[in-house]
């Protein structure tokens, strides 16, 4: 106010006790930094994604992910190009229509399996935007594989075992008439080279049948 003369010049402090809205704010700040490291914490990639297919939001391991530093975590970031993204900005434009939540499996290029989870939320904007989570499948398809293989060896090693046991049996009753025929023969020239080829052709089954049982 201007200055009357001979007035005497006073000054007005009003007080405000912010102590109840500070501590708000230190909660507030400490539950939104736990909730951060806990999102980082999780080891699979979560995205928020908004109405505009921009990511709003993810975590530490969506940003290895995507290639992109946590620093970078603005609204507005694009999904990348890489070869798995068109497929989840394709399911969250389906999920965004929809309301219903989806998963489904990817297979990409490189020769990886992802699975990929999305749900619609509604933020306090009552925009809707949607939540992907990514789970990379690929060491337990290949261990899948592995053990189907493994299945697969077993039961030709049981068939093979089975297969030289059998014909074993015969086998050495075989080997016992060569012997007897190479008894009554020692005499005869003629028919030795017979017997001796048969000798032979015997013992090659026999070490063949005890190949494939060890192999079984």
């Amino acid at each position: 106010l201007p200055s009357v003369p001979g007035a005497t010049r006073q000054v007005l402090v009003v007080a405000t006790d912010i102590t109840e809205r500070k501590r708000l704010e230190g909660r507030l700040s400490s539950a939104a930094l736990e909730w951060t490291q806990t999102f980082d914490a999780i080891d699979l990639p979560i995205l928020l994604i908004g109405s505009d297919l921009c990511v709003r939001r993810f975590n530490v391991a969506a940003a290895r992910l995507i290639g992109r530093d946590k620093a970078a975590d603005l609204p507005g970031v694009p999904l990348g190009p890489r070869e798995l993204w068109p497929v989840a900005e394709r399911l969250a434009g389906q999920v965004l229509v929809s309301r219903e939540p989806l998963t489904t499996k990817v297979h990409v290029p490189s020769g990886q399996e992802w699975e990929l989870s999305v749900s619609p939320v509604t933020l306090q904007t009552a925009e809707t935007c949607v939540v992907l989570v990514g789970r990379d499948l690929t060491p337990l398809v290949e261990l899948q594989d592995a053990a189907r293989r493994s299945e697969v060896m077993s039961a030709i090693g049981l068939v093979a075992a089975g297969v030289a046991h059998e014909v074993r049996n015969p086998l050495q009753a075989i080997e016992a008439i060569v012997a007897a025929c190479e008894a009554r023969v020692e005499m005869n020239e003629a028919l030795r080279p017979f017997t001796t080829h048969l000798r032979q052709q015997v013992q090659r089954v026999s070490t063949l049948m005890s190949d494939l049982l060890e192999y079984g």
